[in-house]
């Protein structure tokens, strides 16, 4: 009886081992494939962020092509919807930077594809619509509002009534209600200081456009402008800091960018007439500076610094006149200098093209800007010899 008992404690103890060894086996089993599945896993995260830094270079060296391939491999490889969204932002501002017949109307598509749907969240709906502006405010591409009212009107379940204030049979309306709308209509998804801070610019224009304004109207515009300035301070970094994800950086850097430089564009009005709020354009246009520096020595930068450094010109010819002839000589140098490649490729799809379109701009059709370049040539003999040679009589 006692050998039986034995012998059964030793069955006992043997399944025991047994069933202890197999379990161990399949535990040992699972942690290797998570840990197989972590390392592969990490692996393909490792190349997805490797193919995006390098579509992220060709963009900023405006090699649209190579940097829309390198978003598409990403959204092929990526199942995650937000990282893949982001991508296609990229995607879309990549086409909109791309000279091919076809691109603009590329570009928003697939932005507006992000745009419509529901299930992002809704800082892609404002980055998506964001972009789409790309080619008014930067490339001034004479036929993109007519594309993009169209657009707006077509997807009303997105846009709302944001199209009702456009006027097709006087195209200058563009210029009017319809963007400073759907500024207002992207704060109403995701709340951001590039809205606010545009919005704030269409104010500025409106008294850079109009020199006869009267000065309560003036006054009630610079209010305006304050109010709207001051909104957008309270979100400057928002956008950076609410975005963690690994993806998110250079277009975060591009808005954030883009965004210093239209809180500058708005210091520089107010500056005209408060010599505080001077002091603070200058300071924001050596701030530009030291980021521009910092952020990239790419064309796409350097064709936002050429934006800043004509309107930072324009400011010291309006305020101050021919007390500032040098410096404003030397703010104006590299934008005007062809023979570096890199400011040559990044001032003919920006701020040369903004000049050509000026100049070329019946009287009827000119803004503030056609001031801003006569003023300047008058005061800088290097300007007028570079707009003379580009064929214009000054």
């Amino acid at each position: 009886m006692e050998i039986d008992n034995r012998r059964k404690k030793k069955k006992i103890i043997a399944f025991a081992l047994l069933g202890a060894f197999i379990v161990a086996a399949i535990v040992t089993s699972f942690v290797v494939l998570r840990i197989k599945k972590s390392k592969q896993e990490k692996n393909l995260k490792g190349e997805i962020q490797n193919i995006d830094y390098q579509a992220d270079i060709a963009y900023d060296s405006m090699d649209s092509k190579s940097a829309i391939s390198g978003y598409k491999r990403i959204i092929d490889m990526e199942s995650d919807k937000e990282v893949q969204a982001i991508m296609k932002i990229k995607m879309g501002r990549a086409y909109l930077n791309d000279d091919e017949p076809g691109s603009m109307e590329k570009g928003l598509d697939v932005l507006m594809e992000v745009a419509a749907d529901k299930s992002l969240s809704r800082q892609r709906t404002a980055e998506a619509i964001t972009v789409m502006q790309f080619p008014f405010f930067v490339t001034h591409e004479a036929d993109f509002p007519q594309k993009l009212y169209e657009i707006v009107r077509e997807h009303s379940e997105v846009f709302g009534n944001v199209a009702e204030n456009w006027n097709p049979r006087n195209p200058e309306s563009n210029k009017t209600f319809f963007f400073r709308d759907i500024q207002e209509f992207i704060n109403s998804e995701f709340e951001n200081s590039l809205a606010y801070y545009r919005i704030a610019a269409w104010y500025s224009g409106k008294i850079l456009d109009d020199p006869t304004m009267s000065s309560n109207e003036k006054e009630k515009l610079l209010l305006d402008i304050k109010d709207n300035l001051d909104k957008g301070n309270q979100f400057l970094f928002q956008l950076k800091e609410e975005s963690n994800n690994d993806y998110t950086d250079d277009i975060m850097e591009w808005l954030s960018t883009t965004t210093r430089h239209l809180r500058f564009f708005n210091y520089l009005v107010l500056g005209r007439y408060d010599e505080k709020l001077a002091e603070n354009a200058s300071r924001e246009y050596e701030d530009l500076l030291k980021l521009y520096n910092k952020r990239s020595s790419g064309k796409t930068k350097q064709r936002l610094e050429g934006y800043t450094r004509f309107y930072y010109a324009a400011f010291l010819a309006d305020k101050y006149g021919s007390e500032k002839k040098e410096e404003i000589n030397f703010v104006l140098q590299p934008i005007i200098i062809s023979s570096n490649p890199g400011w040559k490729g990044a001032s003919e799809s920006g701020i040369w093209k903004y000049f050509d379109k000026t100049l070329k701009a019946s009287e009827s059709q000119r803004d503030h800007a056609y001031g801003f370049l006569i003023k300047l040539a008058s005061l800088d003999d290097d300007f007028k010899i570079f707009l003379l040679s580009r064929g214009y009589e000054i």
